[in-house]
């Protein structure tokens, strides 16, 4: 039964990327293909090294590490730590967007149906009525091959 509107959560990790100076470019490219939002940019005092801040998901981090060395040639070192829990932008009821492509995968790779009741029909009573069905059904089957 749906009556409000579901939002769906994932985890979050803050990166910190030490690089040079130069490299800026690479590492926004790659943190922007994995959604990544740098809030961030601190220079160390005397040499040309950046230390970046930014939040990535987990779902996008795999690879992560291996994608930053090719894209500046491993001048880069990155440490990922769990921070916190945000709301996944997107209707997970509506097609064509990562929410709901998520939610769908999910349900395959667990053999669970989504579907989405309306408000009118009662749980209870289809709950109700799909285990007498599967009652009957086995009652026919039995008497179905017993008369055989």
């Amino acid at each position: 039964m749906l009556t409000t509107k579901p939002n769906v959560q994932e985890p979050v990790y803050l990166v910190e990327i030490q690089c040079l100076d130069s490299d800026m470019g690479g590492i926004y490219s790659v943190l922007h293909r994995r959604r990544g939002m740098v809030f961030s940019e601190e220079q160390r005092p005397g040499i040309p090294m950046m230390n970046i801040k930014a939040y990535m998901p987990v779902n996008e981090s795999l690879g992560f590490t291996a994608d930053l060395r090719a894209a500046i040639a491993g001048q880069a070192f990155a440490q990922a730590v769990f921070d916190h829990w945000q709301a996944m932008t997107g209707d997970p009821l509506e097609p064509g967007n990562k929410v709901y492509d998520t939610i769908r995968n999910v349900c395959k790779r667990k053999w669970v149906s989504f579907k989405i009741f309306p408000v009118s029909t009662s749980t209870t009573t289809s709950f109700k009525w799909t285990r007498s069905h599967i009652a009957n059904e086995k009652v026919k089957f039995f008497f179905l091959k017993m008369r055989k």
